[in-house]
C-alpha cells in the first residue's frame, strides 16, 4: 500500500515537474512513458495489514432470549434492542463483542440517530466523538453501521 501511494505521488510530481515542450506546456505523455506501472508491487503484507475474523471471538450469547437477558444485564431494556435481538441477532452479536461498537450503539440508542449521516456526517451529529475515538473507518464503526441498517430494515428504530 505504501509503495502504491509513493508511486502515485511520484507520478504526480513527475507530471507537474519541469518537463515542458517548446510552448512551455507540461508534456505529461512523455513524462509518464518513463514510468513502468506494471513493475509496481501492490501486494499487501498480512502482517502489516492484518485481517479481522469474528470466528476467532466468542459470542456473548447464542439466541434472541439470551441476547435480551445480556442487554438487560447491561441496563438496556429498550424496545429497539429487543427488536434487534429478535431481527438482527448476528449483527448484534458482532457489535457486542467489539467494545467500540457497543459504545457507538449506546450513543445511537441515547440520541436516536439511526444511520451514518444522523450519527456522524451531518453538522451537529451526536456521536462524532465516540466514533472518532474508535476510528471512523474501523471494524467497530462498520459493524455498527450494519446493525443500524438491519435495525432500519426491520423497523426497530
Amino acid at each position: 500500500m505504501k509503495k502504491s501511494v509513493f508511486v502515485a505521488s511520484s507520478l504526480l510530481v513527475l507530471a507537474c515537474g519541469d518537463s515542458k515542450d517548446q510552448e512551455g506546456q507540461v508534456d505529461q505523455h512523455s513524462v509518464l512513458e518513463d514510468v513502468n506501472v506494471d513493475a509496481v508491487d501492490t501486494t499487501l503484507d498480512p502482517n502489516e495489514y492484518p485481517t479481522f475474523s469474528f470466528a476467532s471471538l466468542q459470542k456473548p450469547y447464542e439466541d434472541a432470549a439470551s441476547c435480551i437477558a445480556y442487554a438487560a444485564s447491561k441496563g438496556d431494556t429498550t424496545d429497539r434492542t429487543i427488536c434487534q435481538c429478535n431481527k438482527c441477532l448476528e449483527n448484534l452479536q458482532e457489535c457486542d463483542v467489539l467494545q467500540g461498537c457497543g459504545e457507538i450503539k449506546a450513543c445511537s440508542n441515547e440520541t436516536g440517530c439511526d444511520d451514518e449521516y444522523s450519527c456522524y456526517l451531518l453538522p451537529g451529529a451526536p456521536c462524532v466523538d465516540v466514533i472518532d475515538r474508535w476510528g471512523n473507518a474501523s471494524v467497530a464503526v462498520s459493524v455498527s453501521i450494519d446493525l443500524l441498517d438491519c435495525s432500519k430494515l426491520n423497523k426497530c428504530q
